[in-house]
């Protein structure tokens, strides 16, 4: 059985810096995965490219980065299969239509990134009681 909560935090300050950072770190580390996956990588080869260039997050945020791009991989080759993208390379994290309106001047280049850098993806284990980097009480 799989569990996602979605929630809403308020962080102080402080807070809100480290994990802004954390999640433009993962965000960064979820593009270099799916690049490497359009350049055919293995498993191995990304993970091992991963830990070199991101040593500031951990394996756990790491191999989530893995998945998502894994995830994101996989809805392209769904939208090529259906005809609505040219090629997996193609894909906009952050949205195409986001892209096109900072193109435009109808979003600034901060909210464009506060869109592409946003998500913070941290899964657990049954087998590790839950998620290690992330605990609700």
């Amino acid at each position: 059985m799989q569990t996602t909560i979605c929630g809403k935090l308020f962080p102080n300050s402080r807070q809100a810096r480290i994990l802004d950072e954390l999640m433009r770190h993962q965000s960064a580390c979820i593009r270099f995965a799916y690049k490497r996956i359009c350049d055919e990588k293995t498993q191995s080869e990304i993970e091992a490219s991963l830990k070199s260039f991101f040593p500031q997050l951990n394996s756990l945020y790491r191999r989530c980065g893995y998945f998502r791009a894994i995830d994101a991989f996989k809805a392209a080759i769904f939208r090529v299969k259906s005809g609505q993208l040219e090629t997996p390379s193609k894909v906009i994290f952050g949205g195409r239509r986001n892209l096109i309106s900072l193109k435009k001047g109808q979003l600034s280049k901060s909210e464009w990134r506060a869109i592409r850098n946003n998500p913070l993806y941290s899964r657990g284990e049954k087998a590790k009681k839950g998620n290690l980097n992330l605990r609700f009480e």
